[in-house]
């Protein structure tokens, strides 16, 4: 149960992530939204398409914005999850305009509660820390710059939490008979769906980020328990869940069905974005945060700006912070010397907490550092090719 001292911390602490975020709306006076009038203007008319759908007006896969062809709805991300709160708004008389901006502080607000219960409840970390990384994860450089270029879509990285406690939540369902381990990996399947049928790109990247994660997860978990007995573990591990497993990939499937309903016409008819199209960082961009950071843009203005100057390079500017991507690596090679030193190698996944966050973080950590190599060109030379 929270404690009032708690409550006071994660409130003070969103409400200045929130502040931080959005200011340029706050000082506006509500006026300006995130973005320019292009895409942002689309991105409303979406979620005003679910509005009228909801309400019995249009019908699904049709926006009357590109009247009179049809079945346009997957020319663009069809926003999902923005459709719950952006219509309440608009049902209770709210302007297209400001119920959009109300939306996206909605979903600021489940990203913040998400990270908050995903660290604390699931991985156990100090209610300080949870603050701090809910602040960070709601603050990312990248986020801001994505909402600034009219890409708020992109904000929906702020659901990605509640997949976490999912797959927790899962985890900890030790008995496969648990009705805890059905109902969260039933949860896990079927949000991964509307998450993607909300942004694709954060979809898919998620997906790419977690089977990664999960080979290094793995590998690391062979070489500490020894081939075979990694061997014997996987596949008794698999035979108890094989019903469960099976359940969870016909939710998965099923729940897919408006996603490929909506965007296989689409692609058949060639509306598709070839390699030759993407714009890939280079090694300097990943802290690359744009002249125009709050904190960062001054100090390095010269530097970024010759970055901006780059063809395609206002979408590039996404990368962390120096000091931020400094302190990421020190976490990681901190966990990763602390595994090396622990005496019980081979029972490790089996230990007390601290050494369960210190596999985890080693694990998302490499991750998230083959991902980053992953998209990186160097002389013109990327793996992106492969993804």
């Amino acid at each position: 149960m929270l404690r009032p001292h708690n409550i006071f911390i994660y409130t003070i602490s969103w409400a200045l992530s929130a502040a931080m975020f959005f200011r340029h709306t706050l000082l506006s006076g509500g006026d300006a939204l995130p973005g320019d009038r292009g895409d942002t203007r689309l991105l409303i008319v979406i979620c005003e398409h679910w509005f009228r759908v909801i309400t019995g007006r249009d019908p699904w896969l049709s926006p009357n914005f590109f009247h009179p062809v049809e079945g346009v709805l997957g020319y663009s991300d069809a926003l999902l999850l923005y459709a719950p709160p952006y219509a309440t708004f608009r049902l209770i008389g709210v302007d297209m305009f400001s119920a959009f901006q109300l939306t996206l502080t909605v979903v600021h607000i489940i990203g913040f509660a998400g990270t908050v219960v995903l660290l604390r409840r699931c991985i156990g970390l100090p209610s300080w820390v949870c603050a701090v990384g809910g602040v960070l994860f709601l603050s990312l450089n990248g986020a801001y710059v994505a909402a600034s270029h009219s890409h708020s879509q992109l904000l929906s990285i702020w659901f990605i939490p509640i997949l976490g406690i999912a797959m927790a939540a899962y985890v900890k369902a030790t008995d496969p008979r648990q009705w805890q381990g059905w109902l969260a990996g039933s949860v896990f399947a079927s949000f991964f769906s509307v998450l993607c049928y909300t942004s694709f790109y954060t979809g898919w990247f998620f997906f790419l980020f977690g089977m990664v994660s999960c080979a290094i997860g793995a590998s690391g978990f062979i070489a500490l328990s020894g081939g075979r007995h990694a061997l014997v573990s996987t596949i008794s591990f698999l035979r108890s869940r094989m019903l469960q497993l099976g359940f969870f990939v016909v939710i998965g499937l099923v729940s897919f069905l408006p996603f490929w309903l909506t965007y296989l016409p689409v692609k058949a008819g060639g509306a598709v974005r070839l390699f030759t199209e993407v714009q890939l960082p280079t090694l300097i961009d990943l802290i690359n945060v744009g002249s125009g950071n709050f904190l960062w843009g001054a100090p390095f203005e010269k530097l970024f700006k010759s970055l901006e100057m780059r063809p395609g390079g206002h979408e590039l500017k996404l990368g962390m912070p120096l000091i931020l991507t400094a302190l990421f690596l020190a976490t990681v090679i901190i966990n990763l010397v602390r595994l090396c030193r622990s005496g019980k190698r081979r029972n490790l996944l089996l230990q007390v907490i601290p050494e369960k966050q210190s596999y985890l973080a080693v694990t998302l950590g490499v991750g998230v550092v083959l991902c980053w190599l992953l998209a990186v060109q160097f002389e013109g030379i990327s793996l992106w090719w492969w993804v």
